[in-house]
């Protein structure tokens, strides 16, 4: 492999949606990384949003694809408000802000070279880092893997695995559920008041005792008498049982044991503890304070002086003693999103002052919350209202908001849905005798080899992911012609920008590459190929197999055949949608979840089977490929569109109106379409045009052939749908019929 030299720097004075507009891309000069995306590195991605360093980029690493705003999960925990109200779409709020998201776990840091290293993907450089991790419940001693014992954090799962505990075996309705809480501190007192609301609404048809656990002498610790009062009269109302100055020293499958050897029954137990540093931070090599935390100076950078900042609970400020609360992390933020870009230019730090005091708002579940400020207490329903307005606001500020199509920001869309239209394709080919099956099959001494490429704009922010997606739908074509993948050659046009930049650049894509094609097939590697620099990223493969056996053609459909569709589809809109910011973190997970599939295996119990005729489902979308097969094979097909299947939120964004750039061509095919089998236009149809990246496999498969495919596939655990019939065609016939 060989690369071109780089040219000078371009000016990099526009943002995201501008270089989207006219297509030229320019790789950073620097990278900014966030660690975990909590109160404190949440507001500079959204302060990024607003105003973006032209010479940076901006990654965001977390292990969830959403972050959740802790101050309001005792409403959610009391029915008060839905789930979505403390939640915050990591993928809408990156797309937003035209930053990177990795969904993935550090597992340590090499300071010289300056690259955190993940679990799963080629490690991050960056020029300035944040970590705000958070902490975790204390749980020295109890084993918090017990089926019946949740911890609150990670906060992101914690009220799926507290529902899974609630019904995980039936328990007779007379013995009250015995229920411990460990930790006496704020976040324990409202998941004592809140829990009854949660329990009520998941049909637990069965009385409950709720014991709240604390080590110190008193709960609340800090506060002030008139708060912790309250609280016990609150407690003494909803009979809860609090037991003070008492360590769980053990944890077994029916109880909580203390010290002293006193035993509490449990059938669930929640830990609600002091906080504890992350595991993570003793693997980074930066220096800690007594507790663990990262150590820091004033103005929230480590003590190393390194380029990195600990934020939140995270960072524990030299010389300060603060407590790990949430209100300290939303302090720092400003501080944080200013030293960033101080750091950046070279500029002197800006001092992070503590405040010590501030408000406390205690929601009791019942409508009403107790409050306190510098030692006096209030309690009443106008407090839980302003508890209400201040989480809201906070929560608000992250959340992207659904819209309709962003009509000025149309332009060539990326992955497959920058192919040529296939209206220019088969102009162009008119002329020329060129095989048009997916992959060219020559004879080489004895041994038929096929031969495919294809390659396209990149479609995301991380080069990696594109390797990889590159990689899986380059052998798609291979796949569907039957062949078994040997080796491939990369293409890849790399933007303008530092050589340093370039080089992680086709590192990452060829890594991405790598991994997959080794999945492939035994020791398929990547043996070659070509790069240069151009306006815009594009990635491709060429991909080298050999037949062993008869290859599937489209002309080898008959009258009669069963049509199977491996994927979903979707992934067209959902991507089109990604790129404007409606991309929800669900939608999203499944997206890429399907396209790293791969057809490699499917192609071979097809092969197995006997099935001689199939496609693969790309840029024309699936009537665009059906009708290569229809008129190949002299055939008309009935679609039954209630068993296509389809990706999450692909329909919900199609009837919002959003669409590739290449759906209008591709919907031209609709004129070989009949509707007439419907009593109205089913919602999947647009769909039907909905250019494909790596998408499924469409195979033809012989109804002698149908139960042996679908039993290969059940005992291979793949799942396939079958989605309509080919028969013979008749004059004047539509190519294909639309049946419910």
């Amino acid at each position: 492999m060989h690369f071109s030299p780089s040219p000078p720097i371009l000016s990099q004075g526009h943002d995201q949606m501008e270089m989207q507009a006219n297509d030229v891309e320019e790789l950073p000069r620097q990278k900014i990384v966030l660690l975990g995306i909590g109160h404190t590195n949440a507001h500079v991605l959204a302060q990024w949003k607003m105003n973006p360093n032209p010479h940076a980029n901006l990654i965001c690493i977390s292990n969830h694809t959403t972050a959740t705003y802790s101050g309001m999960l005792p409403a959610v925990l009391a029915g008060q408000k839905p789930v979505s109200a403390m939640e915050i779409d990591l993928v809408q709020l990156c797309a937003s802000a035209n930053a990177t998201l990795l969904v993935d776990d550090v597992v340590g840091l090499d300071r010289e070279k300056r690259e955190l290293q993940l679990a799963d993907h080629p490690p991050i450089a960056f020029d300035v880092l944040s970590i705000g991790i958070g902490s975790v419940p204390e749980t020295a001693g109890i084993d918090s893997k017990l089926n019946h014992v949740v911890t609150i954090k990670p906060m992101q799962t914690f009220l799926q695995r507290l529902e899974r505990s609630l019904h995980r075996e039936e328990r007779e309705s007379e013995t009250p559920l015995q229920i411990v809480i460990v930790g006496g501190g704020a976040a324990g007192i409202e998941i004592c008041c809140c829990l009854p609301g949660f329990i009520d609404a998941s049909s637990i048809n069965q009385r409950y005792q709720i014991t709240l656990v604390n080590r110190g002498d008193e709960i609340l610790s800090g506060s002030s008498r008139s708060v912790r009062s309250r609280v016990e009269k609150t407690f003494r109302q909803k009979g809860i049982e609090v037991i003070v100055g008492r360590a769980v020293q053990q944890i077994d499958s029916e109880s909580v044991i203390l010290d002293g050897g006193e035993s509490l029954k449990a059938d669930l137990v929640i830990l609600a503890t002091g906080a504890t540093a992350p595991p993570l931070l003793k693997e980074l090599g930066l220096p800690l304070c007594d507790k663990g935390f990262l150590l820091t100076d004033q103005t929230l950078r480590s003590v190393a002086s390194d380029p990195i900042f600990a934020v939140g609970d995270t960072g524990t400020i030299q010389g300060e003693k603060t407590h790990k609360a949430g209100v300290f992390a939303v302090r720092q933020a400003p501080i944080l999103w200013e030293n960033i870009q101080r750091l950046v230019k070279g500029q002197t730090l800006q001092t992070y002052h503590p405040q010590h005091s501030f408000l406390r708002l205690l929601n009791t579940g019942d409508g009403s919350a107790i409050g306190e400020w510098r030692g006096i207490s209030a309690e009443g329903k106008w407090l839980l209202s302003l508890k209400d307005r201040i989480d809201s606001t906070f929560v608000k500020k992250y959340q992207v908001p659904s819209l309709t199509p962003n009509k000025s920001l149309e332009m060539q869309c990326r992955g497959c849905g920058s192919k040529l239209a296939s209206i220019e394709l088969a102009a162009g080919l008119a002329d020329l005798e060129i095989h048009h099956d997916d992959a060219a099959v020559v004879d080489v001494e004895q041994t038929q080899i096929a031969i495919s490429t294809d390659f396209f704009t990149a479609p995301f922010r991380d080069s990696f992911l594109n390797g990889r997606i590159a990689a899986i739908h380059a052998a798609n074509d291979l796949c569907a012609t039957g062949a078994e993948p040997m080796c491939a050659v990369a293409n890849v046009v790399v933007p303008a920008g530092p050589e340093r930049m370039q080089q992680r650049y086709v590192a990452d894509i060829l890594a991405g590459g790598k991994q997959e094609f080794s999945l492939m097939a035994p020791g398929m590697r990547i043996v070659g190929g070509h790069t240069c620099v151009g306006p815009r990223a594009e990635i491709g493969f060429t991909v080298i197999g050999k037949l062993n056996g008869p290859s599937f053609q489209k002309a080898n459909a008959q009258a009669g055949d069963a049509l199977f569709l491996t994927k979903p589809l979707g992934t067209g809109v959902l991507m089109v949608a990604h790129r404007q910011a409606q991309c929800q973190a669900e939608w999203w997970t499944e997206l890429i979840s399907s396209m790293l599939k791969h057809s490699s295996e499917l192609a071979e119990l097809a092969r197995e089977t006997g099935v001689t005729a199939a496609t693969d489902i790309s840029g024309f979308g699936l009537i665009g490929h059906l009708r290569e097969i229809l008129n190949a094979s002299n055939t008309c097909a009935e679609l039954h569109t209630s068993n296509i299947p389809v990706l999450s939120g692909a329909l919900e964004l199609t009837k919002r109106g959003f669409r590739s750039s290449l759906f209008d061509k591709n919907f031209l095919a609709s004129r070989d379409v009949d509707l007439s089998g419907v009593t109205e236009e089913p919602t999947e149809f647009p769909l039907l045009f909905d250019p494909q990246t790596c998408g499924g496999l469409l195979l033809c498969i012989p109804s002698r052939l149908i139960e042996v495919f679908q039993s290969k596939c059940d005992d291979a655990g793949m799942a396939v749908n079958r989605i309509g019939t080919l028969r013979p065609r008749l004059d004047q016939e539509p190519l294909v019929s639309i049946l419910t």
